[in-house]
């Protein structure tokens, strides 16, 4: 609904149509296409789903879906239909205050450095067409699409994050831990942000560096995508799985998707012999080697044009993938096979949270 409260504030939301108003949640989820279509986007946000007179439209969010993806074509992915909501808290910001030892120039420097931070946090969000619920002190919450023009969800961590260790330059130690949660944009809102405080807990508590993220796909059909991991340097966990997020190319030919998809169902039908392996660099690289005609290996590529040559599609998503393979077991170092299962149930849900992003996964 329309919001009337301060309408001369700079900083209030507004939608497509100029309306200081809180967008609804299959708007934020489509916003892509603000950039994209624009009119027509336009056109259909206030056909469908929002006009002056009438205000909220919800029942017809299935006739906006639909005829936008007639006008949107291909470039329609099912991650369009979701919403992510993002949690972020500050780590170890309890200890950067202790070492100021109380002192009250200190303290108020630091609590700039934090209202900072909630400045420009403010624009890289809105920049990537999210929705700043509220930021304050080391505390954000937003709603956010998938994907936004050219970016992803990724990088809007990325963005947030280097907003958090601009401003927060002069304290060692301090970072920013998340949470994660996409949902289906029917499904309960209330649900969807009470599982967001359960993974933003998963992600403080996966070790005592912080520095972490959960994240959790909860598909149409109820099925789970879910993992977590460090984004600090050792391990950089976060930095293999945007590589192989990376490696795929959003415009493919209907044969290499099918290539990329059918990587990832390879892997989980040849699990045992993975599990044999995965201890030894050379066995898992000669695995790759054997049963994918398109791996190149390093060595491969240096004699075919030098270390400035770049793999083809399908070579460097098979080459980031088997590298993802070593980094999870190195980081996992399962010691039983129930461990080792564990391990490689991880692995494969990061590759389809990455396909998923990217728009090749299916809608089941």
């Amino acid at each position: 609904t329309e919001n009337n409260y301060e309408k001369g504030n700079s900083l209030a939301l507004k939608d497509i149509n100029g309306n200081i108003r809180f967008e609804s949640i299959m708007e934020i989820a489509s916003s892509h296409f603000k950039g994209v279509l624009q009119k027509t986007y336009k056109k259909l946000v206030n056909k469908h789903l929002w006009n002056e007179n009438n205000g909220d439209v919800d029942d017809k969010e299935t006739d906006f879906i639909s005829e936008l993806k007639n006008a949107a074509g291909d470039k329609f992915k099912p991650h369009h239909k979701y919403i992510a909501i993002i949690k972020a808290d500050g780590d170890k910001i309890g200890s950067a205050i202790k070492e100021l030892n109380g002192d009250i120039v200190k303290l108020q420097k630091f609590s700039e450095a934090l209202f900072n931070w909630a400045v420009s946090c403010d624009k890289a969000v809105r920049n990537y067409g999210a929705i700043p619920i509220y930021i304050g002190g080391d505390d954000l919450l937003m709603f956010a699409p998938i994907s936004y023009g050219n970016q992803n969800i990724f990088d809007l961590i990325d963005a947030v994050d280097k907003s958090f260790a601009e401003a927060m330059k002069d304290y060692k130690g301090v970072s920013l831990s998340y949470g994660i949660s996409i949902t289906y944009y029917k499904f309960p809102l209330f649900e969807a942000i009470t599982k967001v405080d359960d993974l933003l807990l998963q992600a403080k508590s996966l070790s005592d560096n912080r520095n972490a993220v959960a994240i959790r796909v909860l598909k149409h059909s109820g099925s789970e995508l879910e993992t977590s991991f460090e984004k600090g340097d050792n391990p950089n966990t976060f930095r293999i799985i945007k590589d192989v997020l990376h490696a795929i190319d959003e415009n493919l030919e209907t044969k290499e998707k099918s290539f990329l998809n059918s990587v990832g169902y390879f892997l989980r039908d040849n699990y045992k012999t993975i599990e044999l392996i995965w201890f030894n660099k050379i066995r898992i690289e000669n695995f790759f080697k054997n049963n994918f005609e398109d791996y190149v290996t390093d060595e491969e590529l240096h004699l075919k044009g030098g270390k400035n040559l770049k793999r083809a599609t399908k070579a460097e998503y098979l080459y980031k993938t088997k590298n993802l393979i070593e980094h999870i077991f190195l980081v996992k170092m399962p010691k039983n096979t129930e461990e080792t299962e564990a391990a490689l149930t991880e692995i494969y849900s990061i590759i389809r949270i990455c396909r998923f992003i990217k728009g090749l996964e299916d809608e089941k």
